[in-house]
């Protein structure tokens, strides 16, 4: 089995789960797995439940919020440093059963061509309902968790499931895959590091998986926080165009220019209502205004290519597991049903046979 097991959790004024966190993590988790707490700048008594419940826990603890991004990278730094084979990554809001984590590991162990393996992901307290089972990666940059919302029982999980983006709330990755590849990305700062991730160890080769013989539980809630609408827009597109050949770009520019429009549109005058509705156009405007600056493209280019050196993988082969359509409860509406999805799909199933 690979040794060296490190689990990385970013806090962020967690008072509220990390109580929670901790309990289930020392009930469920092997003694000899090392746990990391990084902290992005806690406001409240996060740290102080920490010290209390597990005193010679190791700490890394920032004066500023470095974004789950920032505190993720970190993580994985220090623990590359003291000879991790495997890290896992996990949101402060998890709790964790019983074996949560030795099939992920005995999984990696197994399938060497696998640089990534996530567990299922429960919704906490409803246990039985789906939080995810992997994340679907739209061909426009956009990601979903797959079976959100779904019954357990009514949505078969499927184990080994090849993904094309594990999900950022719990992934065990493959140390030398990450130092072959790189880490999470801090420029991201949060949303779609994962999706990025992801994408570069598939390019580089490597496969991600899904072990339904781990299960841990998530008290997640969807957000439709206006920052994180910047986030997300201004992500999957730096995503796409840094790892997305120049090719695979010139075939989806036309319908990449159609869903900007429509973005900008529902933006305006989509579900969020009078002075949100503003905000969220401003925000939208603002992802757009990033792209303005010469020292954005800088670090695009930059990006690229490393992205672009290691590719061992065709964009065709990546897109394989790529979606057409958005399929996600909190943000379904007639428009996207009846039209946009529609024209995804449509526009997908000529452009994938020659990309």
């Amino acid at each position: 089995m690979i040794k060296r097991v490190f689990v990385i959790v970013i806090t962020h004024n967690g008072e509220d789960d990390i109580g929670d966190f901790l309990e289930t993590y020392r009930q469920y988790t092997p003694e000899d797995v090392s746990l990391v707490v990084v902290d992005n700048a806690s406001s409240d008594n996060t740290l102080d439940i920490v010290r209390d419940r597990m005193p010679d826990v190791a700490i890394l603890q920032n004066v500023m919020n470095r974004g789950y991004a920032g505190g993720a990278r970190e993580g994985m730094e220090y623990a590359l440093a003291q000879g991790a084979a495997t890290i896992a990554l996990v949101n402060q809001d998890l709790r964790f059963t019983q074996h949560w984590l030795e099939p992920m590991v005995e999984y990696l162990d197994s399938h060497t061509a696998c640089a990534a393996v996530q567990p299922r992901i429960m919704m906490y307290p409803q246990s039985d309902i789906i939080n995810s089972y992997g994340n679907a990666q739209h061909y426009l940059g956009f990601g979903y968790t797959i079976g959100y919302r779904k019954a357990d029982n009514d949505y078969s999980c499927e184990n080994g499931k090849q993904l094309a983006t594990c999900s950022g709330a719990a992934t065990l990755f493959r140390a030398s895959a990450l130092k072959e590849v790189g880490l999470i990305d801090e420029h991201f700062f949060m949303y779609y590091e994962d999706s990025d991730l992801s994408w570069r160890l598939r390019m580089a080769g490597y496969t991600l998986s899904l072990c339904c013989d781990s299960t841990v539980y998530h008290r997640y809630e969807f957000s439709r926080s206006i920052q994180k609408f910047y986030y997300m827009e201004r992500n999957r597109l730096i995503t796409a165009m840094a790892n997305y050949s120049v090719r695979t770009l010139l075939l989806l520019a036309h319908m990449m220019l159609v869903m900007e429009a429509g973005m900008v549109g529902y933006s305006i005058l989509g579900t969020l209502k009078g002075k949100r509705a503003y905000l969220t156009a401003r925000e939208k405007l603002r992802s757009y205004a990033y792209f303005l600056f010469p020292s954005s493209w800088r670090y695009i280019l930059q990006k690229r290519r490393v992205a672009q050196r290691i590719r061992k993988v065709s964009d065709h082969e990546i897109v394989g597991l790529f979606v057409d359509t958005i399929e996600f409860q909190d943000i379904d509406n007639g428009v996207l049903r009846r039209i946009v999805n529609p024209l995804m799909h449509w526009y997908w199933t000529w452009i994938q046979r020659i990309i």
